[in-house]
């Protein structure tokens, strides 16, 4: 996105995770803001989007990347971490998906992707 030229904002649960991608997408001359924001939470989430559209306009692209597996054969893995894996990569991208769609409808522009990747134990 900032290759192409767009503003760019970037989430991660801790802001120290986003230093190397902020530089990567500055070096592109575009404005750069890092966010930090637990994306398996409804209002954490939405107050996230909020900040974006004021900070930088309205959101035309959306891209989910948040997700993460367990390195632990399932029957080993405790329930309370199953179900923080489907909240991280299931609950995340609807959240975001259904606070930035009004807005998308609205202006009858948006794009929202999401990014999945298969891992093997």
């Amino acid at each position: 996105m900032a290759k192409a030229g767009a503003d760019v904002a970037i989430i991660d649960l801790a802001l120290k995770n986003l230093e190397k991608t902020k530089e990567i997408c500055e070096a592109q001359g575009v404005e750069v803001i890092p966010y930090a924001c637990d994306v398996t939470k409804d209002e954490i989430v939405k107050e996230t989007v909020q900040k974006i559209e004021k900070d930088l306009g309205p959101i035309y692209v959306v891209v989910n990347n948040a997700g993460g597996v367990s390195t632990r054969p399932f029957h080993m893995e405790t329930m309370e971490r199953f179900w923080y894996m489907i909240e991280l990569n299931f609950k995340a991208a609807m959240l975001f998906a259904h606070n930035v769609l009004p807005g998308m409808r609205e202006r009858k522009e948006g794009c929202i992707i999401s990014i999945v990747s298969p891992v093997e134990n």
